[in-house]
């Protein structure tokens, strides 16, 4: 049953009073004098959950206890960090030999990334750095472990384990004894929360530490690579995607460049289309941007789709209504958008561009933009910016038949400069 946090008055201030006399100490350093501490009980620290990734560290952070001793009662186990931050169990928290309880910053299993803890503590009383740090368990007055993850193997989304094998308060010190963990539980972050641990010298080899096998990883010595990795901007494909360095669009990166809302004799539920030009110096990251009008229409890039999700400079990438290209007129798009959802309205209409609510182009279109039925609404050349294909000034008719039915304009290639 979870025991919810209630702090103990002597530990209001996250320290503990150690007084007494004939002071002793474990591996931990910390001083203790209680000799009524069970001398049998034996704590080990069986796993850490530092630095979730389906959640975030204030929500998905915890940590496991494995009692290799006697049955024990943890009520008054006191938890601590290297400068005396921490909290004390309050109330009956009985723990049987052989088993496992879970200690973590939130109860809510919809927001913890999918675990059920024995007992909820507060973040702010005890943080589990992403870059180092440590915990001691002090039962009784008596420290009974205390683990480091300084040079413990860290991959982001996969909680630090303990080899079955070194289930001991002395083996738990050395660094061979923990490897990422490789089972995947509640939202997709990895770990055993609860249950026994995997065989850190059983699992298949995985050279580099990142958390994935060798014979799955695209790199086994680059810790760094490997697939669902953030990139880094450190020249490498972190992700293994086959890109380098790829990154969200910020304003002004993409620019709408041209728009065909009134296809002749081309039906406009299949012969619309518009496409968009990177004119930043870097390769962007397309998946989750988002298309839509002032009246709540809406699409938005999601993976799987029919193309790559990134865009390279200076490519454009066309948008279509339909990939038939005996109904569409004639042209073969990037990317499909459903004109039951999202459609270009043949006077006026706006185009909005945005990545997480952030407008990176935008294009409102009216009766002062160039336009004919059958020709689509093109850009010049020099007009090519966030800011300049909001003039109407800088755009034009298409020029040049394409496709079957003698639309005009220059679908997926680079348009061609407005008459003077």
């Amino acid at each position: 049953m979870i025991q919810l946090l209630s702090l103990l008055a002597c530990s209001m201030a996250g320290q503990w009073d150690k007084s007494g006399s004939d002071p002793s100490a474990d591996d931990s350093g910390v001083d203790s004098t209680d000799d009524t501490a069970p001398a049998a009980a034996t704590l080990v620290i069986s796993e850490l959950m530092k630095d979730p990734d389906a959640v975030s560290d204030d929500f998905g952070e915890w940590f496991e206890l494995t009692n290799i001793g006697p049955d024990v009662d943890l009520n008054g186990l006191e938890v601590q960090d290297a400068d005396g931050n921490g909290f004390v169990v309050a109330g009956a928290l009985a723990m049987a030999s052989g088993t496992q309880r879970v200690f973590a910053v939130s109860a809510d299993a919809a927001a913890n990334g999918g675990v059920t803890p024995d007992y909820v503590y507060d973040v702010a009383d005890l943080k589990l750095s992403n870059e180092g740090g440590s915990i001691t368990l002090i039962l009784g007055g008596r420290a009974v472990d205390t683990v480091a993850w300084d040079s413990l193997p860290a991959v982001k989304g996969h909680a630090i384990a303990l080899d079955p094998d070194a289930l001991d308060p002395e083996r738990n010190d050395l660094a061979e004894s923990w490897c990422a963990a490789g089972s995947p539980y509640g939202d997709g972050d990895f770990g055993t929360p609860g249950t026994a641990n995997e065989s850190c010298s059983g699992a298949p080899p995985d050279a580099d530490g990142d958390g994935v096998t060798d014979a799955d990883d695209c790199d086994p010595g680059d810790g760094d690579v490997y697939a669902g990795a953030d990139e880094q901007g450190d020249g490498k494909d972190n992700d293994c995607d086959g890109w380098t360095d790829e990154r969200a669009p910020a304003p002004g990166d993409l620019v709408i460049t041209e728009i065909m809302d009134d296809p002749d004799p081309t039906d406009d539920d299949d012969g619309e289309w518009f496409e968009i030009l990177n004119v930043s110096r870097d390769t962007l990251e397309l998946t989750g941007v988002t298309f839509s009008d002032e009246s709540g229409e809406m699409f938005a890039i999601e993976a799987p789709a029919e193309v790559s999700m990134v865009l390279e400079p200076e490519d454009i990438l066309l948008f279509g209504a339909s990939d038939n290209t005996t109904k569409n007129g004639g042209f073969v798009p990037d990317y499909l958008f459903d004109t039951s959802v999202f459609h270009l309205s043949n006077d006026t209409d706006e185009i909005l561009l945005e990545v997480d609510g952030v407008l990176i182009d935008a294009v409102a279109y009216d009766n002062e933009f160039p336009h004919e039925k059958g020709k689509s609404r093109s850009v010049d050349p020099i007009g090519m910016s966030s800011t300049r294909n909001d003039d109407p000034d800088y755009w034009c008719e298409g020029d040049g038949d394409y496709g079957t039915d003698e639309n005009q304009g220059t679908p997926g290639t680079p348009n061609d400069s407005c008459p003077a």
